[in-house]
């Protein structure tokens, strides 16, 4: 299972990382973009990787999108790794 974290703003890089080695911790395969790329770009990164999940950070909100099935929902950012393991089990 593939989570991609994406985010357009620097102030919260931080987080992003925190995020990254949570998700990994938990057994996740997980990647941020390093280079710069647009949100537009990092989502179409992400999909080129195969993502399964791409967690959108911003300042005020975490959106996690389904890249198969399209539907999103914004959740707190510290219940991301646990909203993609309970999605993956009901798999």
């Amino acid at each position: 299972l593939f989570l991609a974290l994406a985010t357009e703003e620097p102030t919260i890089r931080c987080a992003a990382f925190a995020l990254l080695s949570e998700a990994r911790a938990a057994g996740l395969a997980a990647r941020m973009d390093l280079g710069g790329r647009s949100l537009k770009g990092q989502l179409g990164h992400a999909a080129a990787l195969g993502a399964r999940f791409v967690a959108i950070l911003d300042t005020d909100e975490t959106v996690l999108r389904d890249t198969q099935d399209g539907g999103q929902q914004s959740i707190p950012a510290d219940a991301v790794v646990h909203a993609v393991l309970r999605a993956h089990s009901a798999l």
